[in-house]
């Protein structure tokens, strides 16, 4: 009797295990499909999303970007910004680590490496708190600023975290952009 109804309990934990690991296939199968009939809206939306940024940052519906293929290590992306012939400046994507996680940041430089504006692409910091970066008044202490500039960026007082990752961010994308011209790149 007792080993029927251990028998009994096996037989039905085998059956729930089965029961578990074939539902687990199957949920991950969905997520497979539907992360491949997403893939390609997604790519279009970040590339959107970039667009709207340099075209913001540069004050042109005529920008052009490129993305350059030598990219020092402590930034994501640079990309070199024309409208028709004329360069207009570059573009540096940064991802410096905030409170609630990565700040995906572009930061736009005109043709002298001054910064001319900052763009947070997106980021996960804690609502009416960290979001603050993206407020006009912070993001403009930027503009005007070179690597070589010593001046003191007021951080957003409770988001003290995520403010110091912007700047850090922006300061990081401009000795980028100095290395990466300084390698022998020269602004047309």
């Amino acid at each position: 009797m007792v080993d029927a109804n251990k028998k009994t309990k096996l037989i039905e934990v085998g059956r729930t295990g089965i029961f578990l690991v074939a539902l687990c296939a199957i949920i991950a199968l969905l997520l497979s499909l539907l992360n491949i009939v997403t893939r390609d809206r997604i790519s279009e939306n970040e590339e959107r999303n970039l667009r709207d940024a340099v075209v913001a940052l540069f004050g042109s519906e005529n920008i052009e970007y490129v993305l350059l293929e030598v990219t020092p290590e402590a930034v994501d992306a640079i990309y070199k910004v024309t409208e028709g012939e004329t360069a207009r400046g570059y573009c540096v994507r940064v991802s410096p680590e905030g409170f609630g996680g990565k700040i995906d940041i572009l930061v736009g430089v005109d043709n002298s490496s001054s910064v001319i504006g900052v763009r947070i692409i997106s980021h996960n910091e804690t609502p009416r708190l960290g979001s603050r970066i993206e407020n006009n008044h912070f993001l403009s202490q930027f503009i005007a600023i070179t690597s070589k500039s010593e001046k003191n960026i007021d951080v957003i007082s409770g988001s003290t975290v995520s403010s110091r990752a912007v700047t850090e961010g922006v300061r990081t994308a401009l000795s980028a952009l100095d290395e990466y011209l300084l390698g022998g790149v020269v602004i047309e």
